[in-house]
């Protein structure tokens, strides 16, 4: 045991094992925080596991190996990490699994069955489907680029436990399993930066795989740093969270090892949801809701669910509106209300039906879950929305008010089953509120700039429309992805003209007047028909 820790010390710091005595102080040596982790990581790949307050309270490697030796090398041994793990069942069956796949066994610290959604992407990953990992973007400047972000992805992952979990498949389930370390590495290329993010986001990944992937990019002497997350593990406001420990970590390293507590795991929700939410109840609801919903609004769709295959949206229109059209001083719906009763009502002008559904991308954080709003992992969830407005003189601050309570009500039934009718839904709303805002930030010497402009969420889907929302510097852009075999140019521009004419009315004005005076005023071309 003294000969391995020897080992892994030398390595971290740089010495030969000849310069480390039994008795000499880690921290005398030049040792800190961040290379107290790197040291606990590189002994949990040979089996070896303890936590950072025994390697500060036996900081040589005679005591350490004394007390580790004593303790057996096992994830028990890592304290407060080890608490969720038991000799269950389920633990066991899933460390045989990965022990068929090359995975220490003693090194799961934790399994969840795997949610529906998280399996989606899954099995889109084994297809090198589109979009399967998100992938992020930042240009960097700055001396020691590489050597800073090595450490910082180190420190990351050992206190981002999705960043350390896998996924296997066992007896036809899926589950995510946590592991004590997944051995992160920066990986160095060279080329043009899209090229890299079109491989990183199709990358194939399989059960026992690492899940997120880091590289730096020199594109013709530009360098950019990019991560990628398999998305059953991580969604647009996780990259929120993870920005900010990042920034954190490369202005003092030592400091966020030493004290940030370790971040939650999704997997814990992923049970509680398997044990407490009611997906009959769930389902209930969801069929209450859309029972008699008009669910063709851009199209006729012939057939049980339509003859729409999975494909990319092969068109875009785009359109930026600014913050002072759509948040005036005074208003008290929030952004995402005025948006989805635009789209809403812009539906109802093209199609002329008075109560018309579209899928709806939420944040997914309404479930009452202890620091909900501080978790990593797939929360965000796709819902129906449904407006109906028969009497068109109702007024627009009303039906907005019941979109505002639809909004926030159905939140508890968002992780419930899939919801019926979905195939047949065929226009697609993602509201990226909540997602990343960070600005170009200089820490520890280096500049580290988001290029947002770089990035391009793309799937292949049966959605005739999709409409995604980014905040930008000057207010919101608005991009509209389409189907040009179900809806021409001039449809689709007049679609996407509409929304925005009734956005900046809704957004724009206090005394916004009625539905009528919307749909049937001189905001944009009479409703097209459907057949």
């Amino acid at each position: 045991m003294e000969d391995q820790l020897r080992h892994i010390w030398a390595n971290v710091l740089s010495l030969t094992p000849e310069e480390i005595g039994t008795d000499d102080n880690l921290f005398e040596l030049g040792g800190d925080s961040v290379k107290a982790i790197l040291i606990m990581a590189q002994a949990a790949e040979i089996g070896v596991y303890f936590d950072v307050k025994t390697l500060y309270a036996n900081p040589t490697v005679a005591a350490l190996s004394k007390v580790v030796g004593q303790s057996g090398t096992t994830p028990g041994s890592r304290g407060s990490l080890a608490e969720p793990v038991s000799q269950d069942r389920l633990l066991r069956r899933v460390r045989c699994r990965v022990a068929d796949l090359g995975i220490t066994p003693a090194s799961v610290l934790n399994a969840a069955r795997m949610r529906d959604d998280q399996v989606d992407f899954v099995h889109m990953s084994a297809r090198g489907g589109i979009g399967a990992s998100p992938t992020f973007i930042y240009q960097v400047q700055g001396q020691g680029i590489e050597e800073k972000l090595r450490r910082a992805v180190t420190v990351l992952t050992l206190k981002h436990p999705m960043l350390r979990t896998t996924f296997v498949d066992v007896d036809g389930e899926w589950f995510q399993v946590l592991l004590a370390d997944a051995s992160p590495t920066l990986e160095m290329r060279s080329g043009p930066i899209r090229e890299y993010a079109s491989e990183a986001s199709t990358r194939v990944i399989t059960a026992g795989d690492s899940t997120a992937h880091y590289a730096l990019v020199d594109d013709r002497g530009t360098t950019f740093f990019s991560f990628s997350v398999l998305h059953c593990f991580f969604d647009g406001f996780s990259r929120t969270l993870v920005e900010h420990d990042l920034v954190d970590v490369l202005e003092n390293p030592e400091a966020f090892a030493e004290q940030q507590a370790e971040r939650l795991w999704y997997g814990d929700l992923a049970r509680r949801l398997d044990t407490g939410l009611d997906d009959a109840a769930a389902a209930a609801f969801w069929q209450r809701y859309l029972e008699g919903s008009q669910l063709e609004t851009i199209y006729p769709c012939r057939g049980e669910l339509g003859t729409v295959p999975m494909r990319r949206l092969d068109n875009s229109l785009y359109a930026t509106l600014s913050m002072d059209v759509l948040q005036p001083r005074g208003r008290r719906f929030h952004l995402a209300t005025a948006i989805t009763t635009a789209w809403a009502l812009a539906l109802m002008h093209r199609s002329g039906c008075s109560d018309v559904t579209f899928t709806l991308l939420t944040l997914g954080r309404l479930y009452p879950y202890e620091a909900i709003d501080r978790l990593v992992g797939l929360l965000v969830k796709d819902r129906p929305f449904r407006l109906q407005v028969q009497d068109r003189t109702r007024s627009v601050e009303s039906v907005m008010t019941g979109v505002q309570e639809d909004l926030v009500s159905a939140g508890e039934y968002e992780h419930g089953p899939r919801w019926p009718g979905k195939p047949r839904v065929q226009s697609y709303v993602n509201i990226k509120i909540g997602g990343s805002t960070m600005a170009p930030t200089v820490v520890d010497g280096l500049e580290l700039s988001p290029r947002r402009d770089l990035e391009r969420w793309e799937s292949e889907t049966q959605y005739a429309v999709y409409l995604e929302m980014k905040p930008v510097a000057e207010g919101s852009c608005f991009e509209m992805r389409y189907h040009s075999s179900l809806l021409d140019d001039t449809q689709a521009g007049a679609l996407l003209q509409q929304f925005v004419a009734l956005l900046e009315r809704i957004g724009g004005s206090s005394e916004a007047g009625t539905v009528a005076d919307l749909l049937d005023g001189p905001s944009g071309p009479g409703p097209s028909s459907l057949h």
